[in-house]
């Protein structure tokens, strides 16, 4: 377990709930007084002038629909951060170029091919024998390299 992106994860979505939840309530404590049980609000109107609930005013869909597009962009980013650290280890290496070509030049002897119309005979073979060690476009440029 990577331990620096653990902290990350926990220090960015620190700063992201200070800066969607408690600085607009520190500017405005009354911005959410409609989030709590009615007989709260109920004496907190007594001393306080009654202030509207607005829940689908464009201010309020603004901030909120903002607030969600900003966590999901950092929780999609933080994912990103500790998907890419986790999931290398668990993926196929890939074969460098010379490796790759070193097995098609093998599946064109297998297949016989002699020209760049055999190509499809290649690729096929090619593409089942190399999933996953390369991809198609690599492999592609070098069938082509060698055939023609």
């Amino acid at each position: 377990m990577n331990w620096t992106v653990i902290i990350l994860e926990a220090i960015i979505l620190t700063i992201a709930f200070t800066a969607m939840i408690l600085i607009p309530l520190v500017k405005n404590p009354v911005w959410w007084i409609h989030d709590y049980p009615k007989d709260i609000q109920e004496e907190y109107f007594k001393t306080h002038d009654r202030v509207p609930a607005e829940f689908f005013s464009p201010t309020v869909l603004l901030k909120k629909g903002l607030a969600l597009l900003v966590a999901l962009a950092l929780l999609l980013g933080v994912v990103k951060l500790a998907g890419a650290a986790v999931m290398e280890k668990y993926l196929p290496k890939q074969l460098s170029e010379a490796e790759v070509e070193a097995k098609i030049k093998d599946i064109i002897a297998q297949v016989g091919a002699t020209s760049i119309k055999d190509m499809g005979k290649v690729m096929g073979t090619a593409n089942k024998a190399l999933a996953g060690l390369s991809d198609g476009r690599t492999i592609s440029t070098i069938v082509k390299k060698l055939l023609g």
